[in-house]
């Protein structure tokens, strides 16, 4: 019964892992393949990830991040209330630079929005999958800004130097859906970020 639990489980991850690459796409496969590795590693060893293999758990997060974008800087800062070992609860804002010059502009843009985080740990490790809605203000290059909503998938992985600092990456899409000028896919980031506990 055991070897078969096994079996489900590491096929679930690798399923899972290809999903990851498929629907969030390309960006994510380092982040990806890095957390679904030790993941399978335990299930093929016979233990899952404990939440406790961390010293200490704090129940508030703060995260500061920076990247670069096709405009130019990126900048994003998080609060996470996490109640539970498992996952935590928050907000987010993000800011992306506007580059108005030709040949190459970009519009630039402004997010803010409430996610919900769940946490997967192994030692030292944390691997997060962050799904969100958010309102998103389109600096555009020609014409006037607008406002849109939709929804957000970040994935990032942490590694805790400290009980109450981290530092790691992240990967974060955010869409669009309630306008007709901009609908789909509209920011595709990759930061570095920092994460202080208490």
């Amino acid at each position: 019964m055991h070897r078969v639990s096994d079996f489900f489980l590491t096929h679930f991850c690798r399923n899972f892992f290809r999903f990851l690459k498929n629907f969030v796409g390309p960006n994510l496969t380092l982040v990806s393949l890095a957390g679904v590795a030790f993941m399978v590693t335990d299930v093929a060893q016979g233990q899952m990830p404990s939440s406790n293999e961390l010293t200490v758990r704090y129940t508030h997060n703060v995260l500061m991040a920076i990247g670069v974008n096709t405009g130019g800087f990126s900048l994003g800062a998080d609060y996470e209330y996490q109640g539970s070992n498992s996952f935590g609860l928050g907000g987010y804002t993000r800011f992306y630079q506007k580059d108005s010059t030709a040949p190459g502009t970009s519009a630039g843009y402004f997010t803010f929005g409430a996610f919900i985080r769940p946490h997967f740990y192994k030692k030292g490790w944390d691997l997060y999958v962050s799904p969100g809605f958010g309102v998103v203000n389109i600096d555009a290059t020609s014409g006037k800004s607008e406002t849109s909503m939709g929804p957000s998938l970040a994935l990032g992985l942490m590694y805790q130097l400290q009980n109450q600092i981290a530092f790691g990456v992240e990967n974060m899409k955010t869409y669009s859906w309630f306008n007709e000028d901009y609908r789909g896919l509209l920011i595709n980031d990759f930061m570095i970020r920092a994460r202080m506990s208490f």
